[in-house]
């Protein structure tokens, strides 16, 4: 369930004339740093989706171009290929040594480039950690020279230099450290709450092979992961060469995605009381977004970890149980029972737009058609919720909704999807191909 933000209201990129710039909030840099981080978790998924075909097309065709340049041929130690023509040895050498090559590499660049992306993201958190908790740089064990205290220009420039220095010397140690280190001193629950937490060591250590021994791996990969319980395949030994199999890929991206939310809503919550109600309702959108993606289990997760969100550090709206009926929605298309959740609250004395969420999880599509058509749900549920909201996946194909939707709002909902397409398409291409989508024809040359 998504919260519904006022039409009327100022977006945070929209401008009205005479109006002063909108006032930043203390948490408004930690919160712009962690969408940046979630934008590129995107891309680097979009890239991956483009470029690893194009890589194993590549290889096929070396494939091919192999076996036609040589033929198969028995030895003693089994079969064995040979060159047709001594003239072709260089180009099968040259397929033989990029085969999988390229595939390999991009693979290892795209775990290292989520990794260091979220760096980048904990360097943020930790310079806003630090202003907010100016108390973490009193350390006993640090002295300052005369000289040094010479060149002091300003105390404010002075305590960044400092806090640089500590970011900067955190950030050289262990991923282990660093998390521990914001887990510890703003009691993020992190380390005991997180499912994925051993993946997380798991996909950092693997990096570090990635970077420093293109993927062998060593004693002190072998040590940690011993070191901290993480089961590892009995294939694994010393020297062999790790990979970024598809699954490992999205597996990488998803655990980041929410150890990075972990991070910056309990973080974001210790540090700033008064963000609750403004950040409640980002987890909740950004969520959803999830759900209309389709990544069920990853919303399931985040949801779970928005219920266990301790009232005190949670505004005092109707959140929790947009968290609740969204999970649900997570859990029932991915196929996990969720009866239980949905029934642990008695709804009845709640606003019909629940009713209506609950009727429809429970395929009661009848009892869902009459809410819809209800002016108060209506109300509450506007036309754009009616085409897009995850819940309605399955409803929105039944004749039940397809007849309420044109008796409510006046238009057929397929024809409307297809309005809204070319009207996007418009938005993007400048207008050019507006009339050509809607049936007018093609643009002129």
């Amino acid at each position: 369930m998504e919260n519904q933000p006022d039409p009327k209201a100022v977006t945070p990129n929209s401008t009205v004339e005479g109006a002063k710039e909108p006032k930043m909030d203390p948490w408004d840099p930690i919160m712009g740093s962690h969408q940046s981080f979630l934008n590129d978790l995107e891309c680097i998924g979009e890239m991956v989706d483009l470029v690893l075909p194009v890589l194993k097309k590549r290889d096929q065709e070396r494939d091919q171009r192999i076996k036609e340049l040589t033929e198969e041929i028995k030895t003693e130690k089994g079969s064995g290929f040979k060159i047709k023509w001594g003239t072709d040895i260089k180009e099968v050498l040259g397929h033989m040594q990029k085969m999988r090559h390229g595939d390999r590499m991009f693979r290892q660049g795209v775990v290292t480039s989520v990794v260091s992306k979220f760096d980048e993201f904990i360097i943020d958190v930790l310079k806003t950690s630090y202003r907010q908790n100016p108390v973490w740089l009193k350390n006993p064990d640090k002295k300052i020279s005369y000289k040094e205290l010479l060149e002091i220009s300003s105390l404010d420039s002075f305590k960044d230099e400092i806090v640089a220095k500590e970011i900067d010397a955190l950030m050289r140690d262990s991923h282990l450290l660093q998390v521990t280190f914001l887990d510890s001193n703003l009691k993020l629950g992190i380390e005991k709450e997180f499912p994925g937490w051993l993946d997380f060591l798991e996909i950092t250590e693997r990096r570090n092979l990635f970077v420093h021994t293109g993927g062998a791996v060593s004693p002190q990969y072998l040590d940690n992961c011993g070191k901290w319980k993480i089961i590892l395949d009995k294939r694994v030994k010393e020297g062999v060469h790790l990979s970024a199999t598809d699954d490992y890929i999205r597996k990488t991206i998803d655990c980041f995605y929410e150890l990075s939310v972990r991070v910056v809503q309990a973080s974001v919550r210790r540090m700033f009381p008064k963000c609750f109600s403004e950040v409640d309702n980002i987890l909740n959108n950004r969520t959803v977004d999830l759900l209309s993606e389709e990544r069920w289990g990853l919303a399931d997760r985040i949801f779970t970890f928005a219920l266990g969100i301790p009232d005190n550090l949670m505004s005092k709206g109707g959140y929790k149980y947009y968290f609740l009926l969204n999970r649900c929605i997570a859990r029932k298309f991915s196929g996990e029972d969720f009866a239980a959740d949905l029934h642990s609250i008695d709804w009845s004395p709640f606003h019909p737009k629940y009713h209506f969420a609950v009727a429809v999880l429970e395929d009661r599509f009848d009892d869902a058609e009459k809410l819809m058509r209800s002016e108060v749900v209506r109300d509450e549920v506007d036309e754009q919720s009616f085409k897009e909201w995850p819940l309605l996946r399955e409803f929105r194909n039944t004749d039940l909704f397809l007849r309420a939707y044109k008796d409510i709002f006046g238009k057929d909902f397929n024809e409307q999807l297809l309005d809204d397409a070319a009207k996007e398409i418009e938005a993007q291409q400048g207008g050019e191909l507006y009339d050509y989508y809607v049936g007018a024809g093609a643009p002129a040359a």
